[in-house]
Protein backbone atom coordinates (compact mmCIF):
# COMPACT_ATOMS: atom_id res chain seq x y z
CA UNK A 1 0.00 0.00 0.00
CA UNK A 2 1.51 3.68 -0.60
CA UNK A 3 1.93 5.85 1.69
CA UNK A 4 1.13 9.62 0.97
CA UNK A 5 4.21 12.14 2.05
CA UNK A 6 5.51 15.55 2.03
CA UNK A 7 9.16 16.51 1.42
CA UNK A 8 9.05 19.68 3.18
CA UNK A 9 12.89 22.01 2.17
CA UNK A 10 13.36 24.80 3.81
CA UNK A 11 14.07 27.44 1.43
CA UNK A 12 14.54 30.48 3.94
CA UNK A 13 17.26 31.93 5.75
CA UNK A 14 15.79 30.86 9.41
CA UNK A 15 14.54 28.40 11.31
CA UNK A 16 11.55 26.92 10.54
CA UNK A 17 8.93 25.11 12.82
CA UNK A 18 5.89 22.48 11.64
CA UNK A 19 3.99 20.97 14.20
CA UNK A 20 3.09 17.58 13.90
CA UNK A 21 1.26 14.30 15.18
CA UNK A 22 1.48 11.08 15.89
CA UNK A 23 1.73 8.75 13.17
CA UNK A 24 0.30 4.96 12.51
CA UNK A 25 3.32 1.87 13.33
CA UNK A 26 1.66 0.68 9.55
CA UNK A 27 2.18 3.70 7.68
CA UNK A 28 5.64 5.07 9.09
CA UNK A 29 7.78 6.90 6.51
CA UNK A 30 10.69 9.33 7.04
CA UNK A 31 13.28 9.26 10.10
CA UNK A 32 10.25 11.07 12.61
CA UNK A 33 9.44 8.59 14.72
CA UNK A 34 5.60 7.49 14.62
CA UNK A 35 5.16 7.64 18.10
CA UNK A 36 6.17 11.26 18.57
CA UNK A 37 4.03 14.16 18.76
CA UNK A 38 5.60 17.17 18.22
CA UNK A 39 8.03 20.72 16.84
CA UNK A 40 9.99 20.01 13.30
CA UNK A 41 12.44 22.19 13.23
CA UNK A 42 13.65 22.65 9.92
CA UNK A 43 17.27 24.72 9.46
CA UNK A 44 17.84 26.71 6.36
CA UNK A 45 18.61 24.77 3.22
CA UNK A 46 17.14 21.22 4.61
CA UNK A 47 14.67 19.29 3.99
CA UNK A 48 12.46 16.09 5.29
CA UNK A 49 9.99 13.79 4.74
CA UNK A 50 7.19 13.17 6.47
CA UNK A 51 3.48 11.76 6.16
CA UNK A 52 1.12 13.76 4.69
CA UNK A 53 -1.68 12.56 7.95
CA UNK A 54 0.85 13.79 10.35
CA UNK A 55 1.03 17.13 9.33
CA UNK A 56 -1.51 20.25 8.92
CA UNK A 57 -1.68 20.91 5.13
CA UNK A 58 -3.07 24.54 5.94
CA UNK A 59 0.23 25.18 7.96
CA UNK A 60 2.12 24.01 5.07
CA UNK A 61 0.42 26.41 2.98
CA UNK A 62 0.74 29.03 4.57
CA UNK A 63 4.46 28.70 5.06
CA UNK A 64 4.66 28.11 1.57
CA UNK A 65 2.56 31.25 0.38
CA UNK A 66 4.94 33.33 2.36
CA UNK A 67 8.08 31.51 0.17
CA UNK A 68 9.45 29.62 3.36
CA UNK A 69 9.34 26.13 2.48
CA UNK A 70 8.64 24.20 -0.55
CA UNK A 71 6.57 21.34 -0.59
CA UNK A 72 6.52 18.38 -3.02
CA UNK A 73 4.22 15.27 -2.65
CA UNK A 74 5.11 11.89 -3.26
CA UNK A 75 4.12 8.08 -2.42
CA UNK A 76 6.35 5.86 -0.83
Amino acid sequence: MAIRVKIIQNVSQQIIEILYGQGDVDNAVGSIPYSKTGMLRLMPGTSTTIEEARIDIGQLQNLEGKNLIKVVDGLT
